[in-house]
């Protein structure tokens, strides 16, 4: 049984949804990690937000961002990303928690420390919940093919399933 279960889909489908309601159902006080959120100005995706599951937020990418390092419209701030979220990463390791990393994505494959801990965390015992890129990025799709985890793919079929899926595949329900 594969202990580290990623959430894959197409963008705006669901998958930070479908990670709040099994940290909600595992508990949060058992978990360490992070989420992302939209930012939206005038309905429109302006950027992402980081939140980590004890309690810290900063800004992952803005279109208002004058960073230098872009991804698409998006000035991205890796320096606080790192600070965030690894650090959170880290210590769940340390105190046996349920790790979360909402997402394994594009933007995040700019931390070369972020892709370092992803090869650590594999091999560890620790159980991993996340969600990862839909659209093929190569070192995305060469993480996705690692044999340490599966890859759940989140559709409108299965959507409300999900948390009850994963949460059965881990043992924890």
């Amino acid at each position: 049984m594969k202990n580290k279960i990623f959430i894959t889909a197409k963008p705006g489908s669901g998958k930070t949804t479908a990670i709040k309601e099994i940290v909600s159902q595992i508990g949060i006080e058992k978990c360490k990690g992070f989420y992302t959120e939209e930012i939206r100005k005038n309905q429109k995706r302006a950027g992402f937000k980081i939140k980590t599951l004890d309690g810290r937020e900063g800004i992952l990418a803005s279109t208002d961002s004058k960073s230098g390092l872009r991804h698409g419209k998006y000035g991205l701030d890796i320096e606080t990303f790192e600070e965030l979220c690894l650090s959170s990463i880290e210590s769940g390791i340390d105190d046996d928690k349920v790790i979360v990393i909402d997402e394994v994505g594009p933007m995040e494959m700019h931390s070369e420390k972020f892709k370092t801990l992803l090869k650590i965390i594999i091999k560890r015992p620790s159980i991993v919940i996340g969600s990862i890129c839909y659209r093929n990025f190569p070192w995305i799709d060469e993480f996705k093919r690692s044999k340490e985890i599966e890859v759940i793919e989140l559709n409108l079929e299965n959507r409300n399933d999900i948390p009850s899926i994963v949460l059965t595949k881990l043992g924890i329900k």
